[in-house]
């Protein structure tokens, strides 16, 4: 019996060592991310703000499955947002409703922005062991404020507002930006 009381609390600690060296080598593996500005985020939530075109989206049942009227599920949905050096872009599908009509016509509904930020702010809270990231950036026919917070877990909060739309908030995770081909792509 003393055995097996040993061989239980040693196993535990075992467990217990390597959440705490995974938890230190997700913290480390933010740190080089977010100071080499190289890495993308995907998100696996879309958190609209209300609205009347979000209440008849919930009542309608043609929203995703997993999802309610404020979450909708992106898993399996190609979406990014990249910080590659100076450059940031962005690829997210947009629920909610836009407050000036834009590039409906385009084909392209989401929010899509490639190009410098301005106004660029990084700032580590010590605590937390996170990020908060903002900066401004914009597309052909929109101004976009993007905030980010990035967690030691490697989850991920990017809020967006826009001068035409009302804000999104997407929920996703942090990693390594994915290895380029020959051609850059």
């Amino acid at each position: 019996m003393k055995k097996l009381a040993f061989l239980i609390m040693f196993l535990s600690l075992g467990l217990v060592l390597s959440a705490q060296k995974s938890k230190e080598q997700k913290s480390q593996l933010l740190d080089e991310l977010v100071a080499s500005k190289q890495f993308r985020i995907e998100s696996q939530w879309a958190r609209p703000q209300g609205g009347s075109s979000i209440n008849s989206l919930s009542a309608s049942n043609l929203r995703p499955p997993g999802s309610s009227g404020n979450r909708i599920n992106l898993i399996g949905n190609y979406n990014f947002l990249e910080m590659d050096g100076e450059t940031v872009s962005a690829i997210l599908p947009y629920f909610g409703e836009r407050q000036v009509a834009g590039d409906h016509y385009s084909g392209n509904s989401g929010i899509e922005f490639e190009g410098t930020p301005r106004n660029l702010v990084i700032e580590k809270n010590e605590k937390k062991k996170s990020y908060e990231i903002a900066f401004d950036i914009d597309n052909n026919t929109e101004t976009f404020q993007v905030n980010i917070q990035l967690y030691r877990n490697l989850k991920s909060n990017v809020t967006i507002n826009s001068n035409q739309r009302f804000v999104i908030r997407y929920d996703g995770k942090v990693m390594e930006l994915p290895e380029k081909d020959e051609a850059g792509k």
